[in-house]
């Protein structure tokens, strides 16, 4: 698969589909439930269930490596930026999430881990007007973090038995 950019009210996106092996995606998820118990970052913070925001710093392993260097190439054929953020969110029935923006931010890329269905991507507002960006499950979405935005809530009765796992991570200009 390759790298699809389309544009709405003159802001461009990206995705891309099937984008890690497998194996790797349950073992980063595997991770990410691990981290989420131990070290919960809505103990200091208003959203449960999301972990502290160095995960890229933090874990190690093939599949995070794998993970990284493929989204920093996917990052280069776009422009000339640096992570600096990434941090993941497990999206279960108590989750708690609001719209809101990356001010710091000049690139988004929300790596969707585990996803009920696809309608549970991303909701963008801009100038009264909306958008959902579908998630499919092993893929990416790239986005201006400047724009208003939070995660599709799939319904309780979905949650109950399949929670929705997604990596966010940070970019600014270099």
């Amino acid at each position: 698969m390759s790298l699809i950019k389309y544009s709405w009210e003159k802001e461009n996106f990206y995705t891309e589909k099937n984008y890690l092996k497998d194996l790797n995606r349950l073992e980063i998820k595997k991770d990410i439930i691990k981290e989420i118990k131990e070290n919960d970052y809505s103990k200091d913070n208003t959203v449960k269930y999301q972990t502290q925001p160095d995960l890229h710093t933090r874990l190690k392993g093939k599949h995070w490596n794998s993970l990284k260097k493929k989204i920093s190439k996917t990052v280069e054929s776009i422009g000339k930026y640096e992570l600096y953020r990434c941090w993941a969110n497990y999206i279960n029935n108590d989750s708690e999430y609001f719209l809101h923006t990356h001010k710091t931010s000049a690139l988004a890329i929300v790596y969707y881990v585990e996803n009920p269905s696809y309608q549970y991507g991303t909701y963008i507002k801009k100038n009264d007007k909306e958008i959902i960006i579908l998630g499919y499950q092993n893929s990416i979405q790239i986005f201006n973090p400047n724009l208003l935005h939070e995660l599709v809530f799939p319904p309780k009765e979905v949650l109950k038995n399949n929670p929705r796992i997604s990596i966010a991570f940070d970019y600014k200009k270099r």
